[in-house]
């Protein structure tokens, strides 16, 4: 299970028992990006290449290694595509919050009446 806001879950849902280990994920550092793309291809001369054209402390684990499993038959694929992939990504967080932003001001709205 993963959550954002752990703080906005039911208490119920976490309680012991049901998640014996609660593990706080960061943002990727350089040598998260490098070991998550070891990971999957094992391919140390690549992984400095790659390490070296995703910035540091932006992307999640997550988000960085949905990109290496999408080309995991081709790391050299990953490397030249990376650029594009973190602009689209960007786009859609960019989105995502303008998204949010709007929903919430019109709760604020509905809420003044």
């Amino acid at each position: 299970m993963t959550t954002n806001h752990i703080e906005r879950l039911d208490p119920a849902l976490i309680r012991p028992g049901r998640v014996d280990m609660k593990l706080e994920l960061y943002l990727a550092d350089e040598d998260m990006i490098n070991q998550l793309f070891h990971f999957d291809c094992e391919l140390l001369h690549l992984g400095q290449e790659f390490v070296a054209k995703v910035p540091k402390l932006e992307f999640s684990p997550a988000e960085i290694l949905s990109l290496l499993v999408a080309n995991k038959h081709s790391p050299r694929h990953a490397i030249a595509n990376v650029v594009a992939w973190m602009e689209k990504l960007k786009d859609e967080k960019t989105k995502l919050t303008r998204i949010t932003s709007w929903a919430l001001d019109d709760n604020d709205r509905f809420g003044d009446h």
